[in-house]
């Protein structure tokens, strides 16, 4: 049978149109039982399993799955690989078994995981199809589409258990919160069910006789409908293969009031075919009085019964509002709608019937006298700003089936002190607890794997918190404020594309009181904008190797903070990401950085020093402003713009060196109040500094680099070859053309090691562990992550090409250390002095190498210096300045063998080779 690959909207409905193919799997590592997943071909009239003919769905991280190995022990597996990805292993979840088995001949799956989901040994199943699905734009929702595979092997062939109907609905101003289905003549729709399916079969499904004859699909967030078919929304249901004799019903409830459309047609919903309704018009009608409330002003004087069917807005009119006291239901009422006790301040207790399944958007809103209030357990949904600004509430039970806690739900609620929050819960939404002052602790159950924007901000007795490891995304400043956590705990996963430590998190004023220190987890990928703001107390802090940026003001304020490491795996540093750090002496900026963001160090008063490094290529406004403990600044070769106000009152300043050949673009006022330290620039440069925009303003301080390497100037050769150009008549750092010179990697302008010409002794440079990638100058480490001089993704440090054939002048040794017209000679010229000498294999005073004469008698010696500080008198290898394109991890050189054949090779650029510069006139 023809396989594809299974595509899975799980934890959430993704979709992303394209056209209908096959795809290659994604193999998984992992050392366990590797399960693989798929699903049937489509039906013949083209339909799928999924939202419809052009959406693909995929797995999601940490989907859940039963599998019955050959056994009927229910074993919870839980997929391994990464949100979008087509197949993938399983890991088995610890103790997921029932406490007895027995064998069976097949391995059977469920789609989604249930612990109450059993198989006998004839291998049929039972299990619960869901009452209530949830809206997924574009998709059914997550959980909703019920899927078996039998296989005899680990490659799970999923298939349908139901069918789909997509619903149309459009309507002027009119918001979905649910849409009931149900069938005309009582069709079991959801439930507890059977279901068997043979060896490549198709299943088969049936009803218990208590099975519920209704599916309620549950909007979580209102769905706001167009108000033309053409802006029509779509919803979906997962039915399971039934048909209506007398047609059905969809019930469709909205703020104020509901909306029914009945047929009467026989409709038959198919295993894995889509059924359609063309697009239906909803006006809501407002619901009829059916049920009694009894409430009772606050003196017990009054008792008034006041009819309403679905408990929304207009429950109570204002003249009952502030003398509402005690409220009791008379009649079987499921759900408490939006705004239905809104402002009731007088209200102080409430007991809500077991009936009740949902409570609305703000249906307790300001209730400010409310203390205690209890949910009933079979309530499984509540709506945003339920219970907000209820400051007399001091605790409260959520009930276990709740899935969501809502956005703003208890938001304000000043005196609530504890919350026991189920194990149903996946999500606590944005603002959840914001303001909750009083709230000393929480437990956050395994369940949760998003915990949203402000979620805890401004909690300020909480003293502890324990994040569990199923959390997989941390919104914007979800614990600021916290000034009393001194508790954080919690080991951290990775989630597609999230960080775990977001924009203004805070986590730092958690961690920051425990020793003032911090030790942020492997798992972390970014540190957001705004994470440590703030954090006063905070000492010292350990970035793993794992984080890849630092957002803006991620370490704004953190007044004590003394050092920091950050490591070679951070390519981006924000806006004012150390800005105000005043108790910062020192700082090394990892090589893959290419830009120093505006302010990211401004105001860091007690920085004595800092290492820019050559990826740098921008430096922003006022990026060291008021650094005024910084003695000296080296700006590397690399930097091409320099911002407004960038080094400005650095007041202790004795010296800035600015490397590159060109004057970078500068600032206005870039240097101003700076103790007039001289700027010393390329000796070859200095009049071109002097009259660059902005740098002409410091053009008394500007300087020659005295520098660091002396190489004598060779004589300038006139060989008579065509081009003109003229050969140096020794190497770069020798005297005389039989010594050897230096060895220079290729881009580097300092050799990592001299040579004593008579004695040969060497000396390593500081800091330099030999010619390997390890020391390089334009590398992370290897060959695979240049950092400059890079046409080949695949070659770059995190993907980085530039395209740069040809060494920059401020990166060829020879022209830094020869200055003028001297430099490097590309592949090209190397070839025209091959072609168009003569070369000859002799010595000179007792040095072997070659001698190369040109067409008008003149010659240079180019002596066999060996490379490496190895073969001394063997081999010559001499650096050209041009990259060998589509394997920039080499550079061409012109080399010699055994003093026999001479040739032309791609050399591996951390190499020590010899340099014999030319004169370009």
């Amino acid at each position: 049978m023809k396989r594809f690959a299974l595509y899975l909207g799980f934890a959430t409905a993704l979709v992303a149109a394209c056209s209908i193919q096959e795809e290659d799997f994604k193999t998984p590592v992992q050392d366990d039982v590797v399960f693989y997943a798929s699903f049937e071909q489509p039906a013949e009239d083209g339909t799928r399993v999924y939202a419809n003919e052009d959406l693909l769905l995929r797995w999601t991280a940490d989907d859940r799955i039963s599998i019955f190995n050959k056994n009927t022990y229910n074993q919870q597996y839980r997929f391994a690989g990464e949100t979008g990805d087509n197949a993938g292993g399983f890991d088995k979840v610890a103790g997921s078994e029932f406490a007895t088995g027995n064998a069976i001949s097949h391995v059977v799956s469920v789609y989604p995981y249930q612990s109450t989901t059993k198989i006998s040994e004839s291998e049929s199943l039972t299990l619960t199809l869901p009452a209530e699905q949830h809206y997924a734009e574009n998709s059914f929702g997550p959980g909703a589409n019920t899927m078996v595979s039998v296989t005899a092997d680990n490659f799970l062939q999923y298939k349908t258990v139901g069918g789909y109907l997509r619903l149309r609905l459009y309507g002027d101003g009119v918001s979905v919160s649910s849409i009931t289905l149900k069938g005309n003549d009582g069709e079991k729709l959801a439930g507890k069910a059977t279901v068997t399916m043979p060896l490549d079969g198709t299943p088969t499904v049936a009803l218990a006789e208590d099975a519920t004859d209704q599916i309620t699909l549950t909007c979580d967030t209102p769905v706001a409908l167009g108000a033309t078919a053409e802006e029509s929304k779509d919803f979906w249901l997962v039915v399971p293969p039934v048909t209506f004799s007398k047609g059905f019903m969809v019930t469709v409830s909205g703020k104020g009031g509901v909306f029914e459309k009945s047929t009467e047609k026989t409709v038959t919903i198919e295993r894995n075919k889509l059924s359609k309704m063309a697009p239906i018009e909803v006006e809501l009608t407002p619901t009829q009085p059916r049920n009694v409330i009894y409430y009772t002003s606050t003196d017990g004087s009054v008792v008034t019964p006041y009819d309403q069917d679905a408990f929304g807005a207009s429950i109570l009119s204002n003249e009952y509002v502030d003398g509402l006291g005690v409220i009791t239901f008379d009649g079987d009422v499921t759900s408490i709608g939006s705004y239905a006790f809104d402002g009731c301040t007088s209200l102080t207790s409430i007991t809500i019937p077991e009936s009740v399944t949902s409570i609305g958007s703000f249906a307790f809103f300001d209730c400010t006298s409310l203390t205690s209030i209890a949910i009933p357990e079979g309530v499984t949904s509540i709506g945003d700003f339920a219970f907000s600004r209820c400051t007399g509430l001091t605790s409260i039970t959520i009930p276990d089936g709740v899935r969501f806690i809502p956005f703003g739900g208890f938001q304000l609620c000043s005196s609530l002190t504890s919350i026991t929050i189920p194990d149903s819960v996946t999500s606590i939404d944005q603002s959840a607890f914001n303001g909750c002052t009083s709230l000393t602790s929480i437990s956050i159950p395994e369940s949760v794997t998003n915990i949203s924007n402000y979620a805890f901000n401004g909690c300020t007795s909480l003293t502890s918190i324990s994040i569990p490891e199923s959390v997989t995304s941390i919104g914007i400043d979800v614990f600021g404020g916290c000034s009393s956590l001194i508790s954080f705990s919690g080991k951290f996963s990775s989630a597609d594309g999230l960080y775990l430590i977001d924009s203004r998190t805070l986590i730092g004023v958690a961690m920051g009181a425990i020793n003032g220190e911090c030790i942020i987890p492997e798992s972390v990928t970014s540190i957001g904008s705004h994470a440590f703001n703030g954090c006063t107390s905070l000492t010292s802090i350990t970035i793993p190797e794992s984080v890849t940026s630092i957002g803006s003001h991620a370490f704004n304020g953190c007044t004590s903070l003394t050092s920091i490491s950050i490591p070679e795996s951070v390519t981006s540093i924000g806006d004012a990401a150390f800005r105000k750090c005043v108790s910062l002496t020192s700082i090394t900026i990892p090589k893959g950085v290419t830009s120093i963001e505006r302010y990211a160090f401004n105001g860091c008063t007690s920085l004595t020093s800092i290492s820019i490094p050559e990826s740098v290529t921008g430096i922003g406004d006022g990026a060291f402003q008021n650094c005024v403990s910084l003695t000296s600044i080296t700006i590397p070769a690399s930097v091409t713009s320099i911002g407004i106000w960038a080094f400005v009152r650095c007041t202790s300043l004795t010296s800035i060196t600015v490397e590159s050949v060109v004057p970078p673009l500068g600032g206005n006022q870039m240097f101003n109040e700076t103790n007039d330290a001289p700027i010393y620039v390329p000796a070859g440069s200095v009049d071109a500094y002097k009259t660059a925009e902005y740098w002409s303003d410091y053009a008394d301080r500007i300087q020659a680099i005295i520098p660091s390497y002396s190489a004598p100037v060779p004589e300038a050769i006139d060989l008579g070859l065509p081009s003109g150009l003229k050969w140096a008549s020794f190497n770069l750092g020798a005297s005389k053309p039989e010594e050897y010179g230096d060895y220079f990697t290729w881009g580097d302008t300092e050799p990592y090691y001299t040579l004593d010409p008579v004695t040969l002794k060497v000396t390593a440079k500081e800091g330099k562990t030999g010619f390997n990638w390890a020391s390089y100058k334009w590398c992370m480490g290897s060959y695979n992550t240049l950092t400059k001089y890079c046409d080949n993704s695949s070659y770059g440090y995190n993907g980085f090409t530039d395209n740069k054939t040809v060494l920059d002048p401020e990166d060829d040794a020879a022209h830094v250390n020869l200055g003028g017209s001297w430099r490097i000679p590309t592949e090209e010229e190397w070839t025209e002095l091959r072609t168009s000498g003569r070369w000859h294999f002799t010595s000179q005073n007792d040095v072997h190498g070659i001698e190369v004469t040109g067409p008008n008698g003149n010659s240079i010696f180019l002596p066999a210096a060996g490379f490496n500080f190895a073969s001394f008198g063997s081999y010559g290898l001499y650096w050209s300045s041009s990259l060998v394109t589509d394997g920039p991890s080499c550079a061409f050189s012109m080399d010699y063998l055994a003093l026999q054949t001479v040739r032309w090779r791609a050399n591996i650029r951390s190499d020590g080779y010899s340099i014999r510069p030319v004169y370009a006139e």
